[in-house]
């Protein structure tokens, strides 16, 4: 029964429960924020491949799956000729394949070549740029 008084276990418990409830909505407030920051990163950038650009990515994608490296690096090196006429996000993911490719023959001084010149176009969205930094750190790990 509840007498009207609040007992020390209760008082406890409201004490708890409040700082539960807050630190929630802290913790909710601060994981929107940092997902506003990494929202603004890619504020006003376009992700778009074109439609014959994008079947090409595939073939050369589909031949890195394949292991068939020698296949992915032409289709990639075609596509590489024409940087000039790419768009910064498609000229980012040449880039990466690229360096995916030399780094899936070990050759990761190549690789690395080419991830650097991906990060260098900022035109991959925020955690893709992210990932290909810590792939960039990993081969500087084994080659040095």
């Amino acid at each position: 029964m509840f007498s009207g008084r609040i007992s020390g276990i209760q008082r406890a418990c409201i004490i708890l429960l409040t700082l539960v409830f807050t630190l929630g909505v802290v913790g909710s407030a601060e994981a929107a924020r940092k997902k506003k920051k990494k929202d603004d990163k890619d504020a006003g950038k376009n992700f778009t491949v074109t439609e014959q650009m994008g079947k090409k990515l595939m073939a050369a994608h589909e031949f890195l799956e394949a292991d068939d490296y020698k296949q992915a690096a032409d289709v990639l090196r075609e596509l590489e000729k024409r940087a000039e006429r790419l768009n910064p996000y498609e000229r980012a993911l040449v880039y990466q394949m690229l360096g995916m490719s030399q780094a899936g023959q070990e050759k990761y001084k190549e690789a690395l070549v080419y991830l650097e010149k991906c990060v260098a176009e900022e035109g991959l969205p925020y955690g893709q740029i992210v990932s290909t930094r810590f792939t960039i750190a990993q081969l500087y790990m084994a080659t040095e």
